[in-house]
Order: C-alpha cells, then structure tokens, then sequence
C-alpha cells in the first residue's frame, strides 16, 4: 500500500468521525431546544377542532393535565429527534459525498470543497471572481439541495419507528378526562404511561408495519425540509460571501470566509421558515394519518381522504393549524441547527 493511499485512508476515516461528531452535537442541541414546541404542533394539529389555537391548547392543557404534560413522552420525544437530527445532518455529508462521485460536481472547486474559501488571488480581479462566484450559487445551490433530499430518504426510514411512537403517546385520544361528581372537577389518566407499554401495545396490535404508518408522506416531508432547508441555506450564504468580494476587503480574507454568527442564524432560520410554511400541509396530514391508525379512529380511509377532508372542513387554513408554534420553532431552532452545525463542520472536518 502506497503512502498516498494511506494518506487518504487515514484523511477519510477522520472525515466520517468528523461527520459523526458534528451531527451528534447538533442532534443534542436540537433536543435541549424543541420538546414544548413539538407536543404544542401536535396537540394543535389533531385537536379536530377550528376554534383550537395556541393560547386555547396552552390553557386548557395547563388546567386540565398540568405543566408536566409538556414533558410527556419527553424519553421517546428526546430519543426521536435525537436520531432524527442525528440522521439528517449525518447522511446530508454523506449525500455531498455521494455527489462527488459526479463529474458534473466533482471537477467543481464550489462543491468539492466543504466550504469554497477566497484567496488574495481572488482579490486581484474583484470583478472577474465576483462574475465566477455569481454564476456558481445555483450549482452550488443544487448541490447542496440534492443532498437533502438524499439525507431526507435515509432519515425517514430510520426515523419513522420513532415518529409513530411519539405521536401515539402524545396524541389527545390518549388522554382520558372523567368528571369527579363530587367534586365537579375533571381528572386526566393516560392508557400509557410509558414508552414501553405503547411499543408493546403497538407491535401486538398491529406488527412491525404499526411502526411504518404513513411512509410516503413522511418520505416526501423530509424530502422536502432537507432540499429547502439545505438548499436556501447554502444560497443565502453565498449571496453573503459575494457581496463582500470587493478591494476594500483585501486585507479582511478571513473575515470574509468565515460569515458571522448572526448571519449564520439568520440564514439558517429563513431556511427554516420557508421549509416549515413548504412542508406543514405534509407533515399535518402525515400527523393525522398516524394518530388516525395508531388510535383506530377510522377517520381516513387514505392519504388523498384526509387532504380532502380536512379541506372540506377546515379550507386551506386547516392544513396550517399551529403554524404560530412552527415557525417559532424553525427560527430559533433551525437557526441554532446550523450555527451549531457549521462551528463543528469548521472544526471537525474543513481542516482535513
């Protein structure tokens, strides 16, 4: 064996743990961040009701369960997103990787390299780099955009198990009030306390297929979230980066390469925000078919059912029900996301 190749043996097998530990640490500050946020989307999107907002579901959970129902289902909640993060940022690198195999992007400077970094060089003809640059943000765009999709694939069949779970536990069904005639009060039992016992219940009812509910719609979801997501991102910043290409900045090379934490989390939330406004039909009707199955309601006989259902009761504003607490949650969280994402990328993995 060359020392060429085990140059690139050894280089590679830093890459992959690189990868691995910039997508630990982002899945573990998405799961500081986003358990009040998810239970809130779901209890919004199957109350069934049009009169149900945000401060309605807050205050009738709060009076009825109590400040720890936000903790519900918090083990399978924090164990989901967890792999969900892990996984969409873990085989979105890998989806780069992939991509590369391509002539058509690996002959590419702008996608081949992690990050395209500008050298003095490019300085000494401002225009004519700024004229290259420009003509890249597409390519660089799409690169990026792909890679999404293909980290969205993988994602879901890793994620889905998980998914069903957490939406049986958190579902309002699951909730039972019964009024106390002596009292005149209402009190609230679960039929599962714990995450085992739904997992038991689910694979005796309903098989390993209990745990796939609704895959198309989920595949489509996450397909969706990483090409926008990833795509808009990586759009934005480029657009950032061309703007700072001029002679002034000759002596500023690094302070142009390394985009501002700000604008790094102001890029990463707009990405979120457009993904979520995108996406939030698909994920609320994937959301219904779920609690519909899992809870044997029988509300739906299909995916196509339950479009049409919720449009002939609720019009289209039925499909964004609890787009308040989402988009709250994409701009903090998604612009924490890739912050974080982007200072492990440039530790663990651009030095290489």
């Amino acid at each position: 064996m060359t020392d060429s190749v085990k140059i690139n043996e050894c280089n590679s097998k830093k890459k992959n743990r690189g990868q691995i530990i910039c997508s630990t640490i982002t899945s573990i500050t998405k799961v500081l961040i986003v358990q009040p946020f998810d239970f809130l989307r779901y209890r919004i999107q199957t109350s069934f009701k049009s009169h149900y907002n945000l401060s309605t579901v807050v205050k009738r959970m709060t009076s009825l369960e109590g400040l720890n129902i936000f903790l519900k289902a918090v083990t399978v909640t924090a164990t989901g997103i967890y792999i969900a993060t892990f996984s969409f940022f873990f085989f979105y690198q890998k989806g780069k990787d992939f991509l590369l195999k391509f002539k058509y992007y690996k002959d590419d400077p702008f996608c081949n390299q992690g990050d395209f970094k500008l050298t003095k060089n490019h300085f000494e003809n401002c225009e004519e780099t700024r004229e290259l640059y420009k003509s890249k943000l597409f390519k660089v765009a799409s690169f990026n955009s792909l890679a999404g999709i293909f980290s969205g694939i993988f994602t879901t069949l890793l994620t889905l198990p998980t998914d069903n779970i957490r939406i049986r536990i958190q579902s309002m069904q699951n909730l039972k009030i019964t009024e106390d005639p002596q009292k005149h009060s209402e009190h609230s039992s679960y039929h599962f306390n714990k995450p085992r016992e739904s997992i038991i219940d689910t694979f005796i009812r309903f098989g390993i297929r209990g745990f796939y509910i609704a895959p198309g719609m989920s595949v489509l979801r996450e397909s969706c979230a990483g090409l926008i997501y990833f795509g808009l991102f990586e759009y934005l910043k480029g657009k950032h980066k061309l703007k700072q290409i001029t002679p002034d900045n000759i002596n500023n090379i690094e302070k142009v390469n390394n985009i501002p934490v700000f604008y790094t989390f102001l890029y990463g939330s707009l990405g979120g925000a457009l993904n979520w406004t995108v996406t939030i039909p698909i994920d609320h009707v994937k959301t219904k078919l779920i609690s519909d199955h899992v809870l044997a309601t029988k509300k739906f006989t299909g995916t196509l059912d339950c479009f049409r259902k919720t449009y002939r009761e609720f019009g289209v504003k039925g499909f964004f029900t609890g787009y308040t607490v989402i988009l709250s949650r994409a701009i903090v969280c998604n612009g924490a996301l890739i912050t974080v994402f982007e200072k492990c990328r440039k530790h663990f993995i651009d030095p290489l």
